[in-house]
């Protein structure tokens, strides 16, 4: 069995992450507050851009099982 190491984020970007999978796992961000918790997100590859727009980002893989460890609290 091998460890994977998780990349913490902190307790708003955790809600952020939320709140995408809320949204169908895409959220468009509008504001600097949003864009701070995406690149956060982003930084640790929990999000990545859409296609083409830099302010549209969608949860990867990696994004749904760190949310999934958390609610197992693993």
């Amino acid at each position: 069995m091998t460890a994977t190491i998780i990349q913490p984020i902190g307790g708003h970007a955790r809600a952020f992450m939320r709140q995408v999978v809320m949204n169908s796992g895409v959220i468009c961000v509008t504001g600097a507050d949003e864009l701070a918790l995406a690149g956060e997100c982003f930084s640790a590859g929990y999000l990545d851009h859409d296609a083409g727009d830099r302010f549209t980002f969608v949860i990867t893989e990696k994004g749904k099982d760190y949310l999934r460890r958390l609610a197992r609290c693993e």
